[in-house]
């Protein structure tokens, strides 16, 4: 590819622009010299899976002449992202994150060791950061109106208010036992600032064991 079609953006890329654009220009030079090769080949050919999850397309592209059963492993790793949603998701209620923040306000509750080791990430996460990433902001997500869609700017004594609820030191595991524990009334926990990237990692997971080196995907043109 030389540098006068280069693609703009990665948009331009996923969206089989760029390729659209590829052939055009080689169907004017085949047109001007009359040649009987054909413009496409199978190479430049993608075959492309999408499915909507975690309110964003995650898509899949893989080469068109790529060996074996590869479109059944594309839908598998877009299963891995919709289990996922349904273990993450604050917004739908039998999500094992929802059942937690409901459970977790009477005391200890036992959780699924995935969560788990994703609560620990997160904590490690807090403390490299300095506390600027924070698992238990869901409260102030709220506040500010991001989960209902309408955001608003609430008063100073709103979030005074609302950042006793607040802190990823405040969250109690106990590994041996699975359970987990809000050392503070009111507190939940909210993975949506790192979920669809652990998603995109369970999926890359699931190409890369089904024997796929060579593919693009992306949730939310992330």
């Amino acid at each position: 590819m030389t540098e006068s079609n280069l693609p703009n953006n990665r948009r331009d890329f996923l969206t089989g622009k760029l390729l659209q654009s590829q052939v055009q220009s080689q169907m004017a030079v085949e047109n001007v010299l009359g040649s009987a090769e054909k413009v496409s080949k199978v190479g430049d050919l993608l075959q492309h899976f999408s499915r909507r999850a975690m309110a964003c397309d995650f898509q899949i592209f893989l080469e068109f002449d790529a060996p074996g059963n590869v479109g059944k492993l594309a839908l598998l790793a877009l299963d891995e992202v919709e289990r996922i949603e349904n273990l993450l998701s604050v917004y739908r209620f039998e999500s094992e994150v929802s059942r937690v923040n409901r459970e977790t306000q009477n005391g200890s509750v036992v959780i699924d060791e995935e969560l788990l080791e994703l609560v620990t990430i997160a904590i490690s996460l807090h403390t490299e950061t300095h506390g600027a990433y924070d698992l238990t902001a869901t409260q102030l997500s709220r506040l500010w109106g991001f989960f209902g869609r309408k955001p608003m700017v609430p008063t100073d004594d709103e979030i005074a208010a609302v950042l006793t609820r607040v802190g990823s030191q405040y969250v109690n595991m106990n590994k041996t036992a699975q359970t987990l524990r809000f050392e503070r009334p009111g507190m939940e926990i909210d993975f949506n600032s790192i979920g669809k990237g652990y998603a995109l990692d369970a999926a890359v997971t699931k190409l890369i064991s089904g024997g796929l080196d060579r593919f693009i995907i992306h949730g939310g043109q992330s």
